[in-house]
C-alpha cells in the first residue's frame, strides 16, 4: 500500500506537469489515501502541499490556504521542515493574490529562516527570488536588488550536479527581476544587459517559453527607447516556435 501512494504520485506530478488536472487530482488524492493507510505523515504533509499548490493553480485560493498551513503544520511536526517551504511559498502567493503584500512577506521570512538552519542554499535562493519579485511589485526597489544579489551570490556557488540546472533558472529568473528595477529607473543599458543575460541562461536549459518572454520584454523595452529595429528583431525572435 506505501508503494501504491508513491505510484500514484509519480502518475500525479506526470499529469500536474503536463496540464491534465484532473488526472493529477485524482492521483494525488489517491496517494493521500495510500499514505493514510500506512500512517506515513511526512509523505501526507507532501501530499497537503502538492494538493495545495495545485488549488492554487486552479485559483480555489481558500482550499489551497487550508492545505498548505496543514502541510506546514504537519511537516514541522514530523521535523521535516524542509518540505514546508513549498507550501510557504504557495501561501506567499496566494497573500499577494488576495492584496495582503504584508501577509506575503511572513511565510517567505519563515522559509528563509528554515533554509538558514538547514543550509537549504538553493531553496534559499528561490525563496529570495520571490521576495525579490514581491519587493519589485511593491515598488520597493532598493529592497528587491539587495535580495536579487543575495540570490545571484548563492546560485554562483552552486555547483552540484542535481542543483545546477534549478540554480542556471533561479539565477535567470533574479536577473529579470534585476532589469525590471533598472527599466523602472530608467538605467535601460543596465537593464538591457540584466535582460541578454537572462535570455542566455534561459537558452542554455531550453526553455522557450522564458525565452519569448524575455525576448519580449526586451522588445518592449527598444521600442520604448525608439529602437524600432531591435525591437522587432526581439519581437519577431519572441514568435519563433520551440524546437
Amino acid at each position: 500500500m506505501h508503494s501504491d501512494g508513491y505510484h500514484y504520485w509519480t502518475l500525479g506530478s506526470l499529469y500536474h506537469q503536463f496540464g491534465y488536472v484532473v488526472e493529477a487530482l485524482d492521483n494525488y488524492q489517491a496517494a493521500m489515501r495510500a499514505f493514510q493507510q500506512a500512517g506515513d505523515f511526512i509523505s501526507m504533509g507532501k501530499m497537503l502541499s502538492c494538493l495545495g499548490e495545485l488549488h492554487a493553480q486552479l485559483g480555489e485560493d481558500g482550499l489551497s490556504q487550508t492545505l498548505c498551513q496543514t502541510a506546514v503544520r504537519v511537516l514541522q511536526r514530523e521535523n521535516d521542515p524542509v518540505d514546508a517551504i513549498t507550501s510557504l511559498r504557495t501561501l506567499s502567493r496566494l497573500h499577494y493574490r488576495q492584496n495582503q503584500p504584508s501577509l506575503a512577506l511572513d511565510p517567505l521570512k519563515k522559509a528563509l529562516h528554515i533554509c538558514e538552519e538547514t543550509g537549504d542554499e538553493l531553496n534559499q535562493a528561490i525563496t529570495l527570488c520571490d521576495m525579490a519579485e514581491l519587493y519589485l511589485n511593491q515598488n520597493q526597489h532598493l529592497l528587491a536588488v539587495s535580495v536579487s544579489k543575495q540570490a545571484l551570490d548563492i546560485c554562483h556557488c552552486l555547483n552540484h550536479l542535481d542543483q545546477v540546472e534549478a540554480a542556471v533558472r533561479c539565477s535567470a529568473t533574479v536577473l529579470c527581476h534585476l532589469a525590471q528595477v533598472c527599466q523602472h529607473t530608467s538605467h535601460h543599458d543596465l537593464a538591457i544587459e540584466h535582460y541578454l543575460e537572462a535570455l542566455s541562461r534561459f537558452e542554455q536549459l531550453a526553455d522557450s517559453i522564458s525565452m519569448a518572454r524575455v525576448s519580449t520584454q526586451l522588445a518592449q523595452l527598444h521600442e520604448q527607447l525608439g529602437h524600432v529595429a531591435v525591437a522587432l528583431h526581439y519581437y519577431q525572435q519572441a514568435l519563433l516556435p520551440s524546437e
